[in-house]
């Protein structure tokens, strides 16, 4: 007899199965076994409890979704006692994920944890964009960023190439040699489609192709008379605030074909102008090697010895590359925090962190130049060595393994929940003693001195106060996240307008007027329309950054000093959008209503207090 009353679900609202719909039991097999329902009820329930009981105290990481170096990652986290998953886990969150390739969607990470990816991150470092940053912040402050070659779009910008070569060859004195050019795809990963040209004309135009064209450094330091580059690692720990740790150990990587200045003949040689690993690895000149201090593969520290072996400072080398890495970062700051704002929703609970790969090549002046910054640097540990034709194996590098395995260990650990990590020491910026300071039996704790760590902090610890003035184009960036509509990734036109009424730019220029800006909108957005990564019309914040500029040459703040001309406009702005706010406000309360005092005959009529007032005066008259 069924059930005189049976449960109706709403329309609409999807019925939650039981546990036996979930247990995936055939009615046969319970028929056999009554218990074993029960005895599996049993246990998940333990399973459960274990769990709870297990994340309460363990870091658990997830290297589900990472196929290159998972099986590092799962020794280095058994070696530090933590729970590795190598499948998506299915109970409760991880407090650390490791992803192999850009995250799109951050949602699934609602509940917490730390992601190693920022969202567009590779999109913000690609080479074109990289330049763009930079080459704004020089605007700002040549001084400081002075490490960055000169770079051109192409096809882009190929007249202008064209036009700046040639007049710069008409002012040379002499008969000079021709500088040459190197040509690198936008997108371009591990040196493919690299080249090197002397004339605009023999730019190779690619459909549907932009590459990025610099000045190629001829006078590069040389060490056993081959060149070389520095990979260098930095970590961006976390945005608010901002940290950012730097490895003291990295690579160095020499080419296989001793240098000699770009001719005609050598152009074309890879082994002798790229440090790529990717392209030198298949030459017959490339040595591996077991030890850390030669080959084609070396420690940076290795190179740095090297340089003060030859009578020079090689800590103000390194000093100098701290801060490449620091004014880099804080070049691309603004746009790494508008594309997490975006991504990554106010109610959301994750974390970010990334680990960053800086080349940087050293000229015989023993000045950093940044070449390129890879946001996905390789971390592995092994190197591919071919047995016969077309058969290789992989072996452990020991040079990889030296610099890697400690660094992803230590960002582990810097990524973990603090309260469960409590028993580790963290990485902390070695401390030097001062030569003064020197007693003359620092060699018997030479064990105890040695720095511990390869990670420590390199910003806001030692160079806050230096570097505090590059943030200004943070305040920019605050003002293109307040002028975004709700369901906006970039700027429209109607909220250009929006921005300009609120922050009264006309009374800055009477030729600023609604159509003007409606004409520079237009005009920076074709301008832009080829070098947009997205298909979204409007304005993204490095467009929107050169309108502001345009803006403020023509306003009446302008100044001979651009960082100044943009910090006067800044302050005006945020003064006016801080007046719209309080007036917002203000109207937001209710008004206050006058109270109407009213008098009772004494019929039961009411009259109000002026009427009351008249006949007072006429009774006393």
């Amino acid at each position: 007899m069924s059930h005189p009353f049976p449960f109706m679900p709403a329309p609409g609202i999807q019925q939650v199965p039981s546990f036996l719909e979930r247990s995936r039991l055939s009615m046969e097999e319970i028929r056999k076994d009554p218990f074993k329902l029960t005895r599996q009820r049993s246990r998940l329930k333990a399973a459960k409890q274990e769990e709870r009981i297990n994340s309460a105290s363990t870091v658990s990481l997830d290297v589900s979704k990472c196929r290159n170096i998972h099986h590092s990652l799962k020794k280095i986290g058994e070696a530090l006692g933590w729970k590795v998953w190598m499948t998506p886990r299915k109970l409760g969150i991880s407090d650390i994920y490791w992803q192999a390739h850009q995250i799109e969607n951050y949602t699934p990470y609602y509940r917490g944890g730390a992601i190693n990816k920022f969202p567009q991150m590779a999109e913000i470092l690609r080479k074109i964009n990289l330049t763009r940053a930079l080459s704004n912040m020089r605007m700002l402050f040549p001084e400081e960023y002075d490490f960055y070659p000169k770079t051109w779009f192409l096809p882009q910008q190929f007249h202008e190439f064209c036009a700046d070569v040639a007049y710069e060859r008409r002012n040379q004195k002499g008969k000079a040699k021709k500088k040459p050019f190197i040509v690198k795809p936008d997108g371009g990963t591990q040196g493919e489609g690299i080249y090197l040209i002397k004339e605009p004309q023999d730019y190779t135009f690619t459909p549907n192709m932009t590459h990025a064209v610099q000045e190629y450094i001829t006078n590069p330091l040389l060490i056993e008379h081959t060149k070389f580059d520095l990979r260098i690692y930095a970590i961006l720990l976390s945005l608010n605030p901002v940290s950012i740790y730097m490895s003291q150990e990295g690579l160095a990587r020499f080419c296989t074909v001793q240098y000699k200045e770009p001719t005609n003949k050598n152009m074309h040689e890879p082994y002798m102008h790229l440090t790529n690993y990717s392209l030198n690895k298949f030459s017959e000149k490339y040595i591996h090697t077991d030890r850390l201090t030669d080959g084609s593969k070396r420690t940076a520290t290795s190179v740095l010895t090297q340089i003060e072996r030859s009578g020079q400072d090689a800590d103000a080398v390194w000093a100098d590359i701290e801060q490449v890495v620091i004014k880099t970062l804080l070049a691309v700051l603004p746009e790494i925090q508008i594309a997490s704002s975006h991504a990554i929703k106010s109610d959301n609970r994750v974390r970010c962190f990334q680990i960053l790969g800086f080349d940087i090549l050293l000229t015989d002046s023993l000045k950093p130049i940044l070449l390129e910054v890879n946001a996905n640097p390789s971390l592995s540990m092994t190197f591919d060595k071919e047995l016969s034709p077309g058969i290789y194996e992989e072996i452990p590098s020991a040079v990889d393994k030296y610099v890697k395995y400690k660094m992803i260990k230590e960002v582990l650990l810097l990524a973990a929940p603090r309260d469960k990590v409590a028993h580790h020491r963290m990485p902390t910026k070695p401390v030097k003693i001062p030569e003064e300071e020197l007693t003359g039996y620092e060699c018997l704790y030479e064990e105890e001195t040695e720095p511990e760590h390869f990670l420590y902090e390199i910003y806001p610890d030692g160079y806050s106060e230096d570097f505090n003035k590059l943030r200004i184009l943070e305040r920019v960036a605050a003002l293109y996240q307040a002028s975004l509509g709700i369901h906006e990734s970039q700027l429209s036109a109607n909220s250009f307008r929006m921005f300009a009424r609120k922050c009264r730019l006309n009374h800055q220029n009477n030729s600023l007027t609604v159509a003007a800006l409606d004409i520079l909108f237009i005009e920076i957005q074709r301008r832009w329309a080829d070098c947009q990564s997205t298909s979204q019309p409007g304005l993204s914040f490095q467009a929107f950054l050169e309108a502001f500029m345009t803006i403020a040459r023509r306003s009446k703040l302008k100044s001979h000093d651009t960082h100044e001309m943009v910090d006067n406009l800044l302050h005006y702005c945020e003064a006016n959008l801080e007046n719209v706010n309080k007036n917002r406000l203000r109207r937001a309360k209710l008004p206050k209503i006058p109270v109407r005092y009213v008098e009772r005959k004494r019929d039961g009529s009411a009259r109000t207090e002026a009427s009351a007032r008249h006949t007072r005066v006429n009774n006393q008259e």
